[in-house]
């Protein structure tokens, strides 16, 4: 080992002096100097703190206790007074207008009597009671602060009678909603025949289908106001729909699209009119001739014979 350094190359002592010199521009600059963080001594004071003394623990515990007193006893008042304060007694139970059910018997089968919190009234529990009445199809009840209750129904609306065995009410979807009373008998509804109840019950869809099918084509027939009053329609999957009259006539109008039973019904028009300017009286109308679409085969009621004095 030599005691003496030895002396590096020129061209590699220019390259060092290259790399200190780029190394100085790029990353010195005034004052960048590296100073060591001066710790400060801590105080004895400080550094070994006292423990808390035991009366110092004891009150600050008294104090969260005494805290959450005070707010869990704003709670209990404060629901103590919605729960009592006559300020949120029932004064008036609002009900929408209705058609079919009278308001005394909505306001009495909600029980909701007036002076009754409303704050702890449940509008579940009322409208739970108010489906009781079958006449309703939909109930919205809610509170109106500080002391109203408002009831808002919407009732079915019947569209003819269904022959299940008993008869029952449907609105123009074919939905059965209500046993008919014999009150309901007095009124215009016609009477759908030709689905059981047995049927109704084992394929609801193709029944109300049926029923439906059944009221289509009665409204088509009740668009012209000269046409006799319908009281019976009956459906058959064979002979379509057949019409039973007031005064005793059966019209078949058969099965077809709503075209061909439009021109049916127009045809219809025309014959019920020449017999009605000639006196005579229709038992029997027959529609739907297929073979001879322009032809109607009518059967006339038999006239009574007059008796000689």
């Amino acid at each position: 080992m030599s005691l003496f350094f030895r002396r590096r190359s020129g061209r590699t002592a220019s390259r060092v002096r290259r790399g200190v010199f780029f190394r100085a521009l790029l990353f010195w600059r005034p004052k960048n100097r590296r100073r060591h963080r001066v710790v400060r001594p801590v105080p004895a004071e400080r550094a070994k703190a006292p423990p808390r003394s035991l009366w110092s623990l004891l009150l600050a515990l008294t104090t969260y206790i005494g805290l959450l007193a005070l707010f869990g006893g704003a709670i209990v008042l404060g629901r103590f007074y919605l729960m009592h304060s006559p300020r949120f007694a029932v004064a008036q139970v609002e009900i929408s207008p209705t058609r079919h059910v009278t308001t005394e018997r909505l306001r009495m089968l909600s029980g909701v009597p007036l002076g009754q919190n409303l704050i702890s009234l449940s509008t579940a529990e009322v409208a739970e009671r108010l489906r009781k009445e079958p006449w309703l199809r939909h109930i919205h009840v809610e509170k109106r602060l500080p002391a109203t209750l408002r009831i808002v129904v919407e009732e079915f609306e019947p569209a003819a009678l269904a022959a299940l065995d008993s008869l029952y009410m449907i609105t123009a979807d074919g939905e059965v909603f209500r046993r008919a009373k014999p009150s309901d008998y007095v009124g215009s509804l016609p009477i759908l025949t030709g689905v059981g109840r047995a049927a109704y019950l084992l394929d609801r869809d193709w029944a109300q289908s049926e029923l439906r099918r059944g009221l289509h084509a009665l409204s088509l027939y009740q668009k012209y106001e000269g046409r006799p009053v319908v009281r019976e329609v009956h459906v058959d999957q064979i002979t379509g729909i057949t019409f039973s009259t007031a005064s005793g006539a059966t019209i078949r109008l058969g099965q077809g699209s709503d075209e061909e039973l439009s021109r049916r019904l127009s045809r219809f028009d025309a014959v019920w009119q020449t017999l009605q300017k000639q006196g005579d009286t229709a038992q029997l109308l027959l529609l739907d001739n297929h073979a001879h679409p322009d032809h109607i085969t009518v059967r006339l009621a038999q006239k009574p014979i007059a008796r000689e004095p």
